[in-house]
């Protein structure tokens, strides 16, 4: 469904037609366009050692994040196998010869239940126990956390994937304002060689998809971009003012959460690179409450805080008709954060308390190289096949803090027409080393879907 309507309409006849009757069809106008478009995604999956499937979760399962020892399969249905089921509102209204004001609204939401993209939600629902390990009524070994949980940039805000406007000049590029994609984040859209919320790490993960070691910044809050290009070289500069500062009691100041991102590149009709680069200050993770700890009450998120530095090169070849190829290699480092801070809430949780990440003159570092792509084996049919290599590196002084995943993950994807396409998709990821002792050695998620766009 696309709805193209002047702005200047929509604001004389809203109180007629409303945003139910969107349905109406097509309203043109030489003034402006607004756009209606949204993706569904359901898709039946298996992987066999999971936490139980979490509807909150913008990715419901999570193969890429190792679960203890002990921890069975688990099968069912989930919204978004390969991408987060969405609707968003985006448009622009002309303003002088060549330039427009521009907006984009956008709501991520669990195409099964309803519910808006909480990963903070699933956080506060999953609290750490004081025994990694419980016996059921069967006398197997469970983990103390019942259903898939990790930090996202996705916390159940209405608009939690984008929520900008801004101006675009034909002649002096694009500045945007408010919730938008971090560049890097961007990159990995055109360049990861299986893309999927699911079954892909850069999907996954926010925490290297764009988030440069946090995955909240994978989506900058309180920010201005600024993009423009020439002759197929373009580049973007966002800055993030604070992670709501201003709303969630931070003490030590605006600065906190700042962060600074920038993205270089080049692409023609054969040829791609990408360079970005991130640099975050204070920035902030969700992590488990801890019941047995002070100032816990249910329902409360624990907050991670510390520094990050990230970089990002990419490259991509499309030379050959059917075949496209991908490669790339980012590189982050997390450290101890370069002030204390007190939040006593965030995204509508209760804070038990924030704590330092990594202790002062402390960091780790950790490299991601990737390469695939995919072909057109027919005209409605694309396979799809990616490498990634995760390689931890020990804590600054200390050993036994390094680790290895390597993941290969493939994707088989039917168009039935151009809005929507079935799937099989698969990933597989081998964990090793002394950071993931007493974890599962491997996992592997496959499933089976359909995706309409619209």
């Amino acid at each position: 469904m696309k709805l193209k309507q002047s702005l200047y309409t929509l604001l004389a006849v809203g109180s007629v037609v409303g945003w139910a009757h969107a349905d109406i069809g097509l309203i043109s106008s030489d003034k402006g366009e607004l756009d209606v478009y949204g993706v569904l995604d359901a898709a039946v999956v298996h992987q066999d050692h999971s936490l139980s499937i979490s509807p909150s979760m913008p990715n419901q399962i999570y193969p890429y994040q190792p679960t203890a020892q002990g921890v069975g399969g688990v099968s069912g249905l989930l919204g978004g196998g390969l991408s987060d089921s969405r609707l968003g509102f985006k448009g622009f209204m002309k303003m002088d010869q060549g330039s427009k004001a521009i907006f984009d609204l956008e709501s991520g939401f669990d195409l099964t239940s309803g519910q808006l993209n909480n990963a903070a939600g699933a956080v506060a629902a999953n609290p750490k126990g004081n025994n990694p390990y419980v016996k059921n009524n069967s006398g197997n070994a469970v983990p103390w956390m019942n259903s898939v949980n990790a930090d996202s940039s996705l916390n159940g805000q209405l608009f939690g994937r984008a929520a900008w406007f801004g101006f675009q000049d034909v002649n002096y590029g694009k500045l945007t304002a408010g919730l938008q994609n971090n560049p890097m984040k961007d990159v990995f859209a055109g360049y990861d060689p299986v893309k999927s919320d699911t079954f892909s790490p850069f999907g996954e993960s926010g925490t290297i998809g764009g988030g440069g070691g946090v995955s909240e910044d994978a989506r900058m809050e309180n920010s201005l971009e600024y993009t423009n290009g020439v002759n197929g070289f373009d580049f973007s500069l966002a800055y993030q003012f604070g992670n709501n500062t201003s709303t969630n009691g931070v003490v030590g100041g605006s600065g906190v959460g700042n962060g600074f991102a920038a993205r270089l590149g080049y692409e023609d009709k054969m040829f791609g690179v990408q360079f970005a680069y991130n640099k975050f200050i204070d920035a902030l993770k969700a992590v488990n409450a801890d019941p047995s700890k002070a100032n816990y009450t249910g329902g409360s998120i624990g907050l991670a805080e510390l520094n990050t530095k990230s970089t990002l090169l990419a490259a991509k070849f499309t030379g050959i008709q059917d075949l496209n190829l991908s490669a790339g290699w980012e590189q982050f480092t997390d450290s101890a954060p370069s002030d204390q801070v007190n939040i006593g809430s965030i995204w509508g949780l209760a804070v038990q308390g924030v704590s330092a990440a990594y202790a002062p003159g402390v960091s780790q570092k950790t490299n991601i190289y990737f390469g695939g792509g995919d072909y057109n084996l027919m005209p409605n049919l694309n396979f799809s096949l990616g490498y990634y290599d995760t390689q931890i590196d020990n804590k600054t002084g200390a050993t036994g803090t390094n680790g290895s995943i390597k993941t290969t993950s493939a994707i088989l994807d039917y168009k039935l027409y151009k809005q929507m396409d079935t799937y099989f998709a698969v990933s597989t990821n081998k964990f090793s080393g002394p950071a993931f002792t007493g974890d599962n050695s491997s996992q592997t998620a496959f499933g089976l879907g359909a995706r309409v766009k619209f």
